[in-house]
């Protein structure tokens, strides 16, 4: 297994993926500059860009890029260390966020929200393991399927 991070020809190839897919048209101005920022970055220098960000500075285990998609500004590219080292690419749906109660107004909106999310998500992985590109297993969220199907 390696230990070194995908080519940046690789890390823009799966950014020219995900956008394909999470936006009917072009993206937001905000995701436009971040890719950009990206594509100018020299080679050697390409995962020191501000633009991604790290769980880590010195050494990280997760490295994400926010692109957002046609309806959720947070959701993003991510590369995370599998065990042994190698790396993988995901689709992380949502930040960390507090659940609404169910039966709450807002609980049938963020269900939806999720559900759309996911999906997007495992249909972004996809293309990316068909374009040859290494991507971390899927993992349900525990609790959640449940509940969205049920919303």
């Amino acid at each position: 297994m390696s230990h070194a991070l995908p080519d940046a020809r690789d890390f823009l190839k799966a950014v020219e993926i995900y956008l394909k897919h999470a936006y009917h048209g072009a993206p937001p101005s905000a995701v436009r500059l971040r890719v950009e920022t990206l594509r100018a970055m020299p080679r050697d220098e390409f995962y020191q860009s501000a633009v991604l960000e790290k769980d880590s500075q010195r050494n990280p285990s997760k490295i994400f890029l926010r692109l957002g998609n046609q309806s959720y500004p947070h959701m993003k590219l991510a590369l995370f260390r599998q065990l042994g080292a190698a790396w993988a690419f995901a689709v992380e749906e949502h930040d960390q966020v507090g659940v609404p109660t169910p039966g709450s107004r807002e609980y049938r909106f963020f269900s939806q929200m999720i559900a759309h999310n996911r999906e997007l998500a495992i249909e972004i992985e996809q293309a990316l393991q068909e374009a040859g590109l290494p991507v971390q297993p899927r993992l349900p969220i525990k609790g959640l399927d449940r509940e969205v199907e049920l919303g």
